[in-house]
């Protein structure tokens, strides 16, 4: 984790700027493929393809590609990471692996859930949390009861 004397947000800053660099020198300007900002359509389209057998409906399908997509700037992370741990500070690993894990494993089960596979929790690790639709009478029950005690501050004015 991030001390008090290095700011989070430039240790961010540091290790963009440093797999940017890894992969400028291993791939040129296609490195810019990698960055979280541009969505590639083209891979997209793509996946999209190559799964029209697997997952019939479109919009689906779509669903899927763009969970596979959406994760690859953490992907280029942690391939950069891989080929070369020795050019990172134990600040920068801390913030590139919580990068990861805050943002790709949302993705791959949206994507296993509509490719048709189960999400489980293989390692017993209590991974899952929540069920889905208990999350939702839950966010249903919460914006209610927002209303409600707006409605009664509006009444009591």
């Amino acid at each position: 984790m991030p001390t008090k004397k290095n700011d989070p947000g430039a240790v961010y800053e540091r290790v963009d700027a440093k797999v940017k660099n890894i992969f400028r020198r291993l791939v040129g300007r296609r490195a810019e493929r990698l960055r979280g900002d541009r969505f590639q359509l083209d891979v997209l389209r793509i996946i999209d393809g190559a799964y029209r057998r697997q997952i019939r409906s479109k919009t689906k399908r779509r669903d899927f590609a763009h969970h596979m997509v959406e994760w690859n700037q953490e992907a280029a992370y942690m391939v950069a990471f891989l080929l070369y741990p020795e050019r990172f500070t134990t600040e920068e690993v801390w913030a590139l692996v919580f990068r990861i894990v805050i943002h790709a494993p949302d993705h791959l089960a949206a994507a296993a859930k509509l490719e048709g596979h189960p999400v489980t929790d293989v390692f017993e690790v209590g991974a899952i949390d929540g069920d889905p639709e208990l999350d939702r009478i839950q966010r249903n029950m919460e914006r209610r009861m927002k209303r409600r005690d707006q409605t009664r501050k509006k009444k009591r004015k």
